[in-house]
């Protein structure tokens, strides 16, 4: 079991979570801050093939393109979201390969 300081300190900090209401609930496209976890998150539902809605998708290159643009972005947020930008350009590549591939195999077979 965690010591008292630990638990208390768990608590007040998950009591200073909730009361900041939005910007813990996110939402991409919402206006609330991203963060290097969210990135986090996007590369592995990239990388996982997660299904995203379109919608979700817009608002999620904005968000992230807009941190490039802001001079006020710290160099980790920035290191971040090229990792995002990099894992979204890996996997438009492979699908791209895919369908070439699966095309020029169709041409083939006729």
């Amino acid at each position: 079991m965690p010591s008292r300081k630990q638990r208390k300190r768990y608590r007040r900090e998950l009591a200073e979570a909730t009361a900041l209401g939005s910007r813990i609930a996110g939402g991409w496209g919402a206006g609330a801050p991203v963060t290097p976890s969210d990135l986090l998150l996007m590369r592995q539902a990239i990388r996982e093939g997660w299904d995203v809605p379109q919608s979700v998708r817009g608002a999620v290159v904005r968000d992230v393109t807009a941190l490039l643009d802001d001079p006020a972005t710290c160099p980790r947020m920035l290191n971040a979201t090229t990792r995002a930008l990099l894992a979204m350009e890996q996997d438009n590549l492979k699908l791209l390969n895919d369908a070439v591939a699966e095309r020029s195999k169709a041409s083939h077979s006729i």
